[in-house]
């Protein structure tokens, strides 16, 4: 997807390694931007004691064993109002490089609305953005990432999760090859963005449509009037979830409105 000349990784990113940490998320958060930082940096843990996942939940990973990390990206060249176009391509960078990597599974591999990563019905990796705003522009967006990689078991009420060990049999010997892949993607985009902001807008928006769990297909889900039917029709340059129901009536739901019954 991307041309990985573009991206230096000794001058437009700075890396912070921790063996344990809270949150990678909130280390950005309270991290002092010097004149010298880059556009990007980086937080990676091999274990947070209060990693987040969407809803307020938590994340379950074991000591070493996944991908976690967040990515604070200072003055991305994106409109406040287009910001949905980050969720948009942090997602489809990482569907790609799983993709690249794991071919025989590219058909499993799905992205579901708005930014959680899926291997059949089974969450795979979970994505949570933070955006601090300055006006009409992003000054800053924290992207938080935790991908399960060499995770053999889990044991919290999560419902439905699954690593790259338990998909493909095989453990992965340097998970952040995974991050430096799906970073270098995700940079490479950000840096024609400016040039050529339409274009990109359209063709990341169709791949990630074109990738969606659940596109096109009748499933069961849930909002504050209960459960109902339907087929997941489209998602708006905003980021509202479009459903038709059995009535043939069109739903438009903004993130946390609505829920997949899986």
């Amino acid at each position: 997807m991307a041309d990985l000349k573009n991206f230096d990784w000794q001058t437009d990113a700075k890396w912070f390694r921790f063996a344990e940490i809270a949150s990678t998320s909130t280390f950005l958060k309270t991290y002092q931007a010097e004149l010298d930082t880059p556009t990007y940096v980086i937080a990676t843990a091999e274990y947070q004691t209060a990693g987040r996942g969407q809803r307020g939940n938590s994340w379950e990973s074991e000591c070493g064993k996944n991908l976690l990390f967040s990515i604070a990206h200072y003055a991305p060249p994106v409109a406040s109002t287009h910001q949905f176009f980050i969720s948009q391509l942090i997602s489809y960078s990482i569907l790609s490089v799983l993709n690249e990597r794991y071919p025989e599974q590219k058909e499993n591999f799905r992205i579901k609305w708005p930014n959680d990563i899926y291997w059949c019905d089974r969450k795979l990796a979970g994505i949570l953005i933070e955006h601090e705003l300055t006006d009409s522009l992003i000054h800053r967006s924290i992207i938080g990432v935790g991908i399960n990689v060499n995770q053999r078991a889990f044991h919290s009420d999560a419902p439905n999760p699954v690593s790259l060990i338990q998909i493909t049999g095989k453990e992965i010997k340097e998970p952040e090859t995974l991050l430096q892949d799906i970073i270098t993607n995700y940079a490479s985009v950000m840096q024609k963005y400016p040039i050529d902001a339409y274009s990109l807008e359209s063709l990341i928006a169709s791949r990630y449509h074109s990738l969606l769990y659940r596109q096109g297909i009748k499933a069961f889900y849930r909002d504050a009037n209960g459960e109902f039917e339907a087929v997941l029709q489209d998602v708006q340059p905003d980021g509202m979830l479009c459903l038709r129901d059995n009535d043939n009536h069109l739903r438009h739901y903004a993130f946390k409105e609505v829920s997949y019954i899986i």
